[in-house]
């Protein structure tokens, strides 16, 4: 099914909270972007890959820091397919969703994507 598609993803990583608002369809006030993403799939991956980004750096600092889009795809791709098989979508709106994470569903990712 394609049309226009949101996903809220948030969590909270060493005690900051983190959120894909602005991103995967959706705006930085919560409402589904008139040019939203084309799947489902699409809009989750891309909230979960902004979080990745942001848990990855609060977890690697600075040093060494390689933005996630510099990542080898294929990496990009495991890492991103590890988390969405724990996560759940909540529907808000028939094509607005909602996913909620933990510190570990990313950490646990990052240890079998990067072994």
């Amino acid at each position: 099914m394609e049309g226009n598609y949101g996903v809220i993803a948030e969590g909270w990583f060493n005690g900051v909270f983190v959120s894909s608002l602005g991103k995967a369809g959706v705006g930085k006030d919560g409402k589904l972007k008139h040019d939203a993403c084309y799947t489902l799939d699409s809009a989750l991956y891309r909230a979960l890959k902004r979080c990745a980004n942001k848990y990855r750096f609060s977890k690697d600092g600075i040093d060494g820091w390689i933005e996630f889009p510099s990542l080898p795809a294929t990496t990009q791709d495991a890492m991103i397919e590890e988390i969405s098989n724990f996560v759940e979508l909540e529907m808000i709106e028939p094509t607005l969703f909602r996913t909620t994470f933990t510190e570990a569903t990313f950490e646990n990712a990052m240890r079998k994507v990067w072994g």
